[in-house]
């Protein structure tokens, strides 16, 4: 099982690498397996030519392309299309939206995908900085990261914060939207826009 992660702020091109790599199955001709989450209803929210060119290679042939709510049906659809094609990889975008457990890579090293590699792409954590469960239970399984940065658009720094631009106090910490709620900052400037009081007790030092 080869395991990978495209992951980064918003804005920062993860979907651009996505569609380069799925892209290079399509044009050598080989089956693969799309799987997005049901509840990310935005459409093209990509923005610009990559929506398009995505969903052009989703329409292609050679990729299978299915909504799930939970990790389990990974499987039943990809045994399904196993039946009739040979599956060369497996994509999961916005992945953090899908209640992956541990469980599911042991599942996956013994099932007969375990030859398949699989890609998984979204953020892994939200605007305040928490990690999403989903990226807790699949980062220590990743045999590859790969971290995709943005330009800030306060100072035009490289950038790896996404800054939800409504109250930070909102309980809204990953709004599904087209990503016109949030700012991608660079480190400096998101300290900044997030500053707390904070104080050293003299007592732990």
């Amino acid at each position: 099982m080869k395991t990978k992660l495209i992951t980064g702020p918003m804005k920062s091109g993860k979907t651009r690498q996505l569609v380069l790599d799925l892209e290079q199955y399509v044009i050598a001709k080989k089956d693969v397996i799309w799987f997005e989450p049901e509840k990310d209803t935005r459409g093209g929210s990509h923005g610009n030519f990559l929506a398009a060119r995505m969903e052009e290679l989703k329409n292609s042939s050679y990729v299978h392309s299915f909504k799930i709510k939970k990790p389990e049906e990974i499987f039943t659809k990809a045994f399904e299309v196993s039946r009739w094609h040979k599956i060369f990889a497996i994509f999961i975008d916005e992945f953090f939206m899908i209640p992956f457990e541990r469980d599911f890579f042991y599942k996956y090293q013994s099932s007969e995908l375990k030859e398949i590699p699989i890609t998984f792409a979204g953020l892994i954590s939200s605007w305040s900085c928490e990690l999403f469960p989903a990226a807790k239970n699949i980062i220590p399984f990743m045999d590859e990261i790969q971290k995709t940065d943005a330009i800030c658009m306060e100072c035009s720094k490289p950038a790896n914060y996404s800054y939800f631009v409504k109250n930070w106090d909102s309980k809204d910490s990953i709004s599904i939207d087209t990503g016109d709620n949030y700012k991608c900052l660079c480190h400096d400037c998101y300290m900044k826009l997030t500053k707390r009081p904070f104080t050293i007790d003299p007592k732990t030092n």
